[in-house]
């Protein structure tokens, strides 16, 4: 490599090898250096196990809540294999999020990512990894690739799964709240619906 700008630009197996070469304890390194944020690996995957086969909540219940007000007929309707909106979705997704957190290091879903500063002669650039909680306060990184500076790092670390930066606080809406923005548009159709057939 002649310059940093060919080693950004080169083959993730050159980036790796170029690493062994020139940081042989990098992914060691990668234990101890500093957080970037959370990748949750397979959530569309672990979207469509509850869609077909449903864990122990009924999905219509887990999606609309439990109480007196939920819409009945819709949650029997998800229940029985209807399939979900757009925003029911988004109330699936940020419940398996959140589950996932709490059980941070639990499944094999949540991976942490940390990252290494490097040079390249003058150079400051960044080696990027992430990789899955194991025992007691285990980590196994694995080498996602050199980049000029974190941003763009995060940007291939959400072309890897859902990224959550936790540098910056995270205002999206919790699985309660797209719940009960839900409901409330259920609601007011419910009461369109009344005044047109009176």
């Amino acid at each position: 490599m002649k310059n940093a700008k060919e080693l950004i630009n080169s083959t993730y197996e050159s980036q790796k090898k170029w690493m062994e070469k020139h940081y042989p304890d990098h992914v060691q390194n990668a234990y101890n250096d500093s957080d970037l944020g959370t990748l949750i690996t397979g959530l569309e995957e672990q979207m469509a196990n509850y869609i077909d086969f449903q864990y122990t909540d009924e999905l219509g219940e887990l999606i609309y809540g439990y109480s007196e007000e939920t819409p009945l007929l819709r949650a029997k309707q998800i229940n029985t294999g209807t399939p979900l909106t757009e925003e029911e979705k988004e109330v699936l997704r940020a419940h398996i999020i959140e589950e996932e957190l709490i059980n941070f290091g639990g499944t094999d879903m949540v991976n942490p990512c940390t990252y290494v500063e490097i040079t390249f002669g003058k150079i400051n650039l960044f080696s990027v990894y992430y990789g899955l909680i194991e025992g007691q306060g285990g980590y196994n990184p694995a080498f996602v690739g050199i980049f000029e500076n974190l941003e763009d790092a995060k940007l291939e670390l959400a072309k890897h799964g859902y990224f959550i930066n936790d540098h910056v606080p995270d205002h999206s809406p919790s699985a309660m709240e797209l719940r009960q923005a839900l409901f409330e548009q259920w609601l007011t159709n419910k009461n369109l619906l009344f005044l047109k057939s009176e």
